[in-house]
């Protein structure tokens, strides 16, 4: 029988009598994964253009990182998404310049429903592999001038 990977973090699980030789190294990265779930880092420019994370089989990819700081200038409204078919949680912290325009950012699961992350928060999120859901946020703040009125407010914003 042929190595499988788990669901959430996608580890290369090793058939009994598969893979000789390579143990170490695949337990290695394994290892890198766990270690990149528990506590990983990832700045995520959001600027040109909305992200999809990636949870690759038996590597370290972007999905899997705890800590996620999306950041730059948003040039129109972004969106991050997270791998499906993932049940994960997820620390984002935004910190992003919405600019004049007010554009808005979101999360979501591929499938899922949008949510909004207010501008300057850290977002507590969790997927259960379809939704991706906020369960805390820590509010940040958003300043009103002339020159970004009207302000679209999103759920959170202060």
């Amino acid at each position: 029988m042929a190595s499988t990977f788990s669901t959430d973090l996608k580890l290369e699980i090793v058939a009994t009598g598969e893979k000789a030789g390579l143990w170490g190294t695949i337990t290695n990265t394994n290892l890198q994964i766990l270690e990149q779930s528990a506590s990983g880092y990832q700045d995520i420019d959001m600027a040109g253009a909305s992200v999809t994370l990636l949870l690759s089989d038996g590597a370290t990819s972007n999905g899997k990182n705890f800590y996620l700081k999306l950041s730059g200038t948003l040039g129109g409204a972004r969106t991050l998404t997270m791998p499906s078919g993932s049940e994960r949680v997820w620390i984002i912290s935004d910190e992003t310049v919405r600019g004049t325009a007010n554009n808005t950012l979101s999360v979501l699961t591929a499938s899922g429903t949008s949510q909004p992350v207010p501008p300057g928060a850290t977002l507590l999120c969790v997927s259960d592999g379809t939704n991706t859901t906020t369960k805390i946020i820590e509010k940040g703040y958003a300043t009103i001038t002339d020159s970004n009125s009207p302000y679209a407010a999103v759920a959170g914003a202060q």
